[in-house]
């Protein structure tokens, strides 16, 4: 092999190294969220699997039909909800499905959201009473309500994914402007 041809494939290598080294897929990155409300009184969802709402309008807000919850403050998340500004932020609630008491150890707790293109995670842990915990035997619908800043690029459909202790249990879609 001549000099010229050693150093054309020296080339190439590196190109395509280069290339290769843009084309790795990106990482996940956090997002900023806080904690809007929680209870366990029932929101309105009353099934036993774990489930994601996600609201980015007014009109989200009124599809949620809280009137027709039984929760002691749906007017007041019903309220919070309606004043959030949705330019701004979007709020994502998550239900824990049935739990077989009434504590707030069965509150879902989101730990982290993290975006990955269309993708949003939202990694969250589910507790449980623990040995020597009180608690009554009700059966409560546990949820957690967070709002995620919508600076950066949405305008598209994203995929709202809900990990509980590392792994996925329910994902929707849902537009986002």
């Amino acid at each position: 092999m001549s000099r010229e041809q050693i150093a054309r494939l020296s080339q190439l290598f590196v190109i395509a190294a280069f290339i290769a080294g843009g084309c790795r897929a990106s990482q996940p990155r956090q997002l900023p969220f806080e904690s809007l409300d929680s209870s366990v009184d029932d929101l309105g969802y009353r099934a036993t699997e774990p489930a994601l709402t996600v609201v980015v309008s007014l009109e989200d807000v009124d599809r949620l039909a809280l009137e027709r919850s039984n929760s002691s403050h749906a007017e007041e998340v019903g309220d919070l909800l309606r004043s959030l500004d949705y330019d701004e932020k979007i709020a994502v609630i998550v239900y824990r499905g049935e739990a077989p008491s009434y504590t707030h150890t069965y509150i879902p707790k989101i730990t982290d959201v993290l975006r990955d293109g269309n993708r949003i995670i939202l990694r969250s842990h589910f507790g449980a009473p623990g040995p020597g915990d009180i608690f009554g035997f009700v059966v409560s619908y546990p949820w957690h309500i967070i709002t995620i800043s919508k600076a950066g690029g949405w305008d598209r459909v994203m995929r709202f994914v809900l990990e509980v202790d590392g792994e996925k249990v329910t994902e929707v879609k849902h537009y986002v402007p």
